[in-house]
């Protein structure tokens, strides 16, 4: 199988959100920072502003101002992040056969399928773990409906159906 992309923010972010759901601590902070901060930040600010000025001091409005900006940070340190990772433009080939082909601009690797320790599917992406921490990611925009499936069909054969979970 052959695959080209460039891997862009919204890639990256998806593929660091898929990432996230590894285990419940990783998810549940990334749920906080997301969409429960933001909430309870507005909440607090409503109270402060209902409850008059003459009680509030610098922290009734900092504390929701940085709760609400929660998201915002987040996206920043990602942002931040996929920029210090990227070796070049992003552009990716990507060959699976009897080795694991990763090519860029710069770079190539040549990998063996038993470096693949398990993979993950989500709605927009695959996830190939080299490491707890280390995946290679397929978006599925570079995929047709078949090719989809012929992806996660090999993926189950080299890797396994049941890969061992990784923390």
């Amino acid at each position: 199988m052959h695959f080209e992309f460039r891997l862009t923010f919204k890639d990256y972010f998806t593929a660091l959100s898929l990432h996230a759901r590894r285990g419940l601590v990783p998810f549940v902070f990334h749920v906080l920072a997301l969409y429960i901060f933001p909430v309870w930040g507005l909440c607090l600010l409503a109270l402060t502003i209902m409850n008059g000025n003459e009680r509030a001091d610098f922290w009734s409005y900092a504390a929701p101002a940085y709760l609400i900006g929660c998201p915002f940070l987040v996206l920043f340190l990602y942002r931040l992040k996929f920029k210090r990772s990227q070796m070049d433009s992003g552009e990716c080939t990507l060959d699976l056969g009897d080795v694991i082909l990763v090519r860029g601009r710069h770079s190539k690797t040549e990998l063996e399928w038993s470096a693949i320790k398990r993979y993950k599917e989500g709605k927009k992406m695959f996830l190939l773990y080299l490491a707890p921490g280390k995946f290679i990611p397929i978006p599925k925009r570079v995929c047709s409906g078949q090719d989809a499936a012929e992806l996660r069909a090999l993926l189950q054969e080299r890797v396994g159906k049941n890969s061992p979970a990784m923390k």
